[in-house]
């Protein structure tokens, strides 16, 4: 069981409850994600990670501006991020349509979260379909 409690997260599960109540049997296939403020600095949290094989940290944490990958095996499987907001979401995105480097590439220098967010932006830009103007 996971238990997040983000309003955010409460309202997929929501929406998702709501759909298999009616019958029509949607897997809850959300990242889930939080963030809080500590002594004014905003934390964001996002995957899951019951266990972790090695944190790779990108950044400068003695600054407050940083990303720790959560590692499992070769998978990053979640990440905490400080003073970078727009990363946690763009790589719960990338998460949940499997689009995430491999932990070697990250830890090689090949990815980081700016290849990560660049990444994402050329999927939705090919996957969006905006209508013809008339």
């Amino acid at each position: 069981d996971v238990r997040i409690e983000h309003w955010d997260v409460a309202h997929q599960q929501g929406r998702v409850a709501a759909k298999n109540m009616m019958g029509q049997f949607v897997p809850y296939k959300y990242t889930p994600f939080f963030w809080t403020m500590l002594f004014g600095r905003s934390v964001r949290y996002a995957g899951h990670c019951t266990g972790y094989d090695e944190v790779i940290m990108e950044g400068e944490p003695k600054k407050f501006s940083f990303v720790a990958y959560y590692v499992k095996g070769d998978n990053i499987v979640s990440v905490a991020t400080m003073g970078r907001d727009p990363v946690a979401v763009g790589i719960a995105e990338a998460m949940k349509l499997n689009i995430m480097p491999t932990a070697a590439e990250v830890k090689s220098g090949k990815a980081n979260s700016e290849t990560i967010l660049a990444k994402l932006k050329e999927y939705n830009s090919r996957t969006i379909t905006l209508p013809a103007k008339n």
